[in-house]
């Protein structure tokens, strides 16, 4: 069977993230947030089961990796995925904040993420934090750019403060923390919002 190059595979990984992401932020304009925090935490819950089995059974883990090859990466064959990850990260930030300030956080994530590692990979220069310097600056352009769109949508938070939630959202994707980063980008720049909106209606 011949392998995905690795172009493709970045390029399916991130659609995959992409549309993820636009699921959660679909299904939090479209229907009752209590719903789609039970829908997600139930996803969530069956992921994590298969992770476990993934790790326990060694059959079922070849198996696994075998039809998804696509969309993991080499290291992830012992660890716990990203689709998992990020289904942990858009859980909690669709749980935690409002709405309208989830729906951006989990944005950032699903297009600012994708876009530093393809960048990232294509034009690897500079480090930042571990990460490259490029990539880094196109998750922050893309970030800012879905700003710029989903806050008037919206109609709140105020532009301001969802440009400084791309901001946090590009740095909880550069800094090397030991949590994954699809998890500290909705959450991170999901606090940062909501917190400054406090700080503003004071």
């Amino acid at each position: 069977m011949t392998s995905p190059s690795p172009i493709f595979r970045n390029l399916a990984r991130g659609f995959a993230h992409t549309s993820l992401g636009i699921c959660f932020a679909v299904g939090l304009l479209l229907f009752p947030k209590n719903l789609v925090v039970a829908v997600s935490a139930s996803l969530t819950g069956l992921f994590i089961l298969a992770e476990l089995a993934r790790f326990v059974f060694p059959r079922f883990r070849e198996w696994l990796s075998v039809r998804l090859r696509l969309f993991l990466r080499a290291e992830e064959g012992s660890k716990v995925s990203g689709a998992t990850y990020f289904l942990i990260g858009g859980s909690l930030t669709a749980a935690l904040f409002p709405s309208e300030i989830a729906v951006i956080a989990i944005l950032f994530l699903a297009f600012g993420d994708p876009s530093a590692g393809l960048v990232g990979r294509w034009k690897s220069g500079k480090r930042m934090w571990r990460k490259s310097l490029e990539g880094n600056l196109a998750c922050l352009v893309v970030c800012l750019a879905v700003s710029a769109v989903a806050a008037p949508l919206l109609g709140k938070p105020e532009l301001f403060v969802v440009f400084t939630g791309s901001v946090f959202a590009t740095l909880f994707q550069a800094i090397d923390l030991r949590l994954n980063d699809n998890v500290t980008i909705p959450l991170g720049s999901a606090a940062a919002m909501l917190l400054l909106t406090q700080v503003l209606a004071v």
